[in-house]
């Protein structure tokens, strides 16, 4: 009936209403999360051994120590290593997934309208796009 037509594009209008003050309030506090994490972030992805490093019995050089902190033998495990430490670090058995789990955020911040920047740097053949 119509009384009945008439409620539900009531109930309607409501919903509608209350998904969109939710997803702003969703928008908001994801960006203020965003924003605790900081503004710069800064990640590191070590690529798996190839296959002439591992014929040749070369030992790996970077080592993760824990989920923020990598050891990096340049020239030898019998030498001190360099340490780094970043937000995260994905070894290489880190499969797209993991990375994609910790930058997601920062895609559905672009997504919301916010400006991202995502810089990958290392050498060519280094495993960028691994």
């Amino acid at each position: 009936t119509k009384e009945q037509l008439r409620i539900l594009e009531a109930r309607y209008s409501q919903l509608q209403e209350s998904y969109m003050q939710e997803n702003e309030r969703r928008k908001k506090l994801h960006n203020q999360i965003q924003d605790m994490k900081g503004a710069i972030r800064v990640y590191c992805r070590a690529r798996p051994m190839i296959k002439k490093e591992l014929d040749r019995n070369e030992p790996c050089v970077v080592h993760r120590k824990d989920a923020m902190v990598v050891d990096v033998f340049k020239d030898g495990p019998e030498k001190a290593p360099k340490t780094f430490t970043f937000d995260s670090i994905f070894t290489g058995e880190s499969t797209q997934e993991d990375v994609w789990g910790e930058c997601s955020d920062l895609i559905q911040s672009a997504v919301d309208g916010f400006n991202v920047t995502i810089f990958a740097y290392g050498q060519t053949g280094a495993g960028k796009t691994h």
